[in-house]
């Protein structure tokens, strides 16, 4: 069974508005597009020194006449760029907890060799993450106290809106109603000339 999709709605298959990216209507998408627009065999020059590739850098390499193409499967290489993206995470994950981690007595008398001034730096970085988390504990109050006039202003305009609605439907009944039949019942809301 076959059917056909514009390229639009390929799109919002595999990338909706909310939600998690298909990566195989994605990838269908992209090489629909390649073959589209006639770029599907065309090749793009790379320098080797590309992130995404450094894990199947040797399948790249044109083969020698006579020998046999190495291939990796999708699969594979799939496996190769995820266990460097892993291990690139795990590098940062250690670099972060290093800098979170407050330097041992031994490691800072090691860094005091020369000019260099640890203990100061301890400190320098001790009040910055002290501001720092000051400045994140006001932003979270603004953005509370946001939150609520802005709830505040809503509720004020649907009020306005119902308050107009309901003079206006107000101001028709005293205009459909004669007021010299009734002088006497009246006579109290002929001081409310602004509300016409």
């Amino acid at each position: 069974m076959s059917f056909s999709l514009k390229f639009s709605e390929l799109v919002n298959i595999a990338i909706p508005q909310c939600g998690v990216v298909n990566f195989k209507a994605l990838h269908f998408l992209l090489h629909g597009i390649l073959e589209h627009i006639h770029m599907a065999e065309l090749e793009k020059d790379l320098s080797g020194d590309e992130d995404f590739l450094q894990a199947s850098v040797s399948v790249t390499f044109p083969p020698r006449e006579g020998d046999a193409q190495p291939t990796l499967s999708p699969l594979k290489r799939l496996g190769n760029i995820f266990d460097h993206l892993v291990s690139r995470v795990d590098m940062l994950e250690s670099q972060l907890a290093a800098l979170r981690d407050v330097p041992s007595t031994a490691q800072l008398l090691e860094s005091s060799q020369g000019t260099r001034q640890p203990a100061q730096e301890l400190w320098n970085l001790i009040r910055l993450r002290k501001k720092v988390e000051g400045n994140e504990e006001a932003v979270a109050k603004s953005i509370r106290t946001l939150q609520d006039l802005l709830t505040d202003i809503y509720a004020l305009k649907v009020s306005v809106e119902t308050l107009r609605n309901e003079v206006a439907m107000l101001k028709d009944v005293f205009e459909k109603v004669d007021p010299p039949q009734h002088p006497s019942q009246w006579s109290c809301c002929l001081d409310l000339w602004w509300l016409g």
